[in-house]
């Protein structure tokens, strides 16, 4: 198997890589990325290229398994970049995938396309995604989803794989949980007791490795369960304060701009409403089962970023 990573230094690149190069059943690997992967191996070969660039289905030419990891998840503040790099790359990975025609495509898609919204019943792979058009990452996850449709209807032949993990946790995340830690207490959404979907990120890298090296074509909910609000704060030994939701928002941005948190509004969208996920056809179809529960992989990161 010779497969192309794009988003190969990225945190599930870097994760996911390290478990590809042990597997007999990979040759070789091609790591598409601007900034050199810190993890060599003689199977992996990397190469300079921005996703939106028509270089990439030259670089990616004799892979037979695709997988695109490259999106703008960690938030920055020009929009209009993010957008670009969220859909444009997405679309000219896609455009690649039609003229090189490999076997397979895993792409990372996200629980966050469903959208955080008000609802009464468990999140399925059938779910309708809706997104959230004020979350800059759930509405880029949602519109790349209908990218897919089209895509998946042009090319029947090749197996799709979306894989819809929640938020991950663990010794190496680097997301606005790292905020979490470090201000003296806990703000949330008023009204959201169920609290965050979470996973861990060695049980993410591991299903997507299923994904790569058996064919598992479909969407996949890679989900722990939720850790509530009230129990981060047992954890954290500290102070949990409700707030309503539009205070956060004007709050969250005003932070954000001035650096003071890694995330705005755009985050604080998604923590409005609880999501209930069900994970039980990747435990069917890709006999996938966490090795750590929720509450043990915010354990993790807490301890890493304590360490810090």
């Amino acid at each position: 198997m010779k497969v192309g990573i794009t988003g190969i230094s990225g945190y599930l690149g870097t994760l996911l890589t390290k478990s590809l190069v042990r597997s007999d059943a990979v040759e070789s690997i091609t790591g598409i990325d601007l900034k050199e992967p810190l993890f060599q191996h003689k199977k992996l070969t990397f190469v300079r290229c921005d996703v939106r660039d028509n270089a990439l289905g030259n670089a990616l030419k004799g892979c037979d398994t695709i997988v695109h990891l490259t999106f703008i998840v960690q938030e920055i503040k020009d929009k209009k970049l993010t957008y670009d790099i969220n859909l444009n790359g997405t679309k000219n990975l896609l455009a690649s995938c039609e003229e090189n025609k490999p076997g397979k495509l895993v792409i990372a898609s996200s629980v966050a396309a469903y959208g955080c919204v008000d609802r009464d019943y468990t999140i399925t792979e059938d779910s309708p995604l809706q997104g959230n058009k004020a979350s800059y990452y759930s509405d880029t996850k949602r519109i790349v989803e209908g990218m897919l449709d089209e895509f998946e209807r042009k090319n029947p032949n090749m197996i799709l794989t979306r894989m819809r993990p929640s938020i991950f946790c663990g010794k190496n995340v680097n997301n606005f949980f790292a905020d979490v830690v470090k201000f003296p207490v806990i703000t949330y959404v008023r009204g959201n007791t169920y609290g965050l979907p979470l996973v861990y990120e060695g049980d993410v890298s591991s299903a997507f490795f299923t994904a790569i090296i058996e064919d598992h074509p479909g969407a996949f909910n890679i989900h722990t369960g939720a850790l509530t609000i009230k129990r981060m704060s047992e954890i954290l030994d500290k102070k949990a304060i409700g707030i309503p939701y539009r205070i956060a928002k004007v709050l969250a941005d005003l932070n954000f701009k001035l650096g003071i948190m890694s995330f705005s509004s755009h985050w604080v969208e998604l923590g409005r409403y609880p999501m209930n996920i069900s994970n039980a056809k990747a435990e069917k179809d890709l006999h996938w089962r966490p090795t750590k529960t929720a509450e043990e992989a915010f354990i993790e990161m807490v301890d890493s970023l304590k360490a810090k």
